[in-house]
């Protein structure tokens, strides 16, 4: 899933896989999808996306879904920007493209890209955090590949 506060962009095309949550900005400020809402739906569609899309100005219960969420979001960014030992300083100097990264906390003070695909490998128990001061930008066409039995539920950007 992709949860934010304020704004999702996209340059069309891209290929994702989950549900994406925005809350508390309004459903105008996902762009680059091509989404279908109908007034008063939980949730809209888009070509781009195997999954849902969720807005707080959505239809009922969505608003207090996405206040839960984004709670439970602000709860697990400050249990990761209290870590202070990073596994990983300014790993690549922010590309990761083409790169397969073990679990561990990564730390970086600017902007982090991923040009070409990346790999996060490891199993089913272990943990990827992501620390970005600036912006993730993910190239078109470019995947995330979890390997190892890694899971989604347990990566952090």
């Amino acid at each position: 899933m992709i949860l934010a506060g304020a704004e999702i962009s996209n340059i069309p095309t891209s290929s994702i896989t989950g549900d994406i949550g925005l809350s508390p900005a309004a459903g105008s400020m996902i762009t680059g999808f091509s989404m279908v809402y109908t007034t008063g739906d939980q949730h809209a569609t888009s070509s781009q996306v195997t999954g849902k899309l969720y807005v707080s100005d959505y239809g009922d219960p969505t608003p207090s879904n996405l206040t839960t969420a984004v709670e439970n979001m602000i709860t697990a960014y400050n249990d990761a920007a209290g870590r202070s030992n990073p596994d990983f300083v300014e790993l690549h100097t922010g590309d990761i493209g083409g790169k397969t990264l073990s679990p561990g906390l990564y730390k970086w003070t600017n902007t982090v890209t991923a040009p070409t695909n990346v790999v996060l490998s490891g199993d089913e128990n272990n943990v990827w955090i992501f620390q970005i001061a600036g912006y993730l930008t993910v190239s078109s066409d470019v995947n995330v590949t979890l390997s190892g039995g890694a899971q989604a539920k347990n990566i952090f950007w």
